[in-house]
């Protein structure tokens, strides 16, 4: 149950990042920057500013990996919708 919850939150969050890359790519850019901080504090003196532009994508790019977290969700949602709700007799 636990892996399946942990599963749940990753595949959710790829799906947010795809959603952000498609509707709002500025924002899309400032999460990945706060996602790079800890990678930024190890090596203060290069810079990031490339790296980071190229983990936002294209929006049609945004649009594939929000769906394909949508499609890696469906399965693990209906799984633990089973183990929420018991059968009905």
């Amino acid at each position: 149950m636990g892996l399946l919850v942990l599963y749940v939150i990753g595949m959710t969050a790829i799906s947010t990042y795809g959603l952000l890359c498609l509707l709002w790519p500025g924002r899309a850019y400032k999460v990945t920057r706060a996602w790079m901080f800890l990678v930024r504090a190890q090596r203060p003196d290069t810079d990031w500013e490339p790296y980071i532009r190229r983990l936002v994508p294209p929006r049609p790019i945004g649009l594939l990996v929000f769906l394909m977290g949508l499609w890696a969700l469906r399965p693990a949602l209906l799984s633990l919708f089973k183990i929420l709700v018991p059968a009905h007799r």
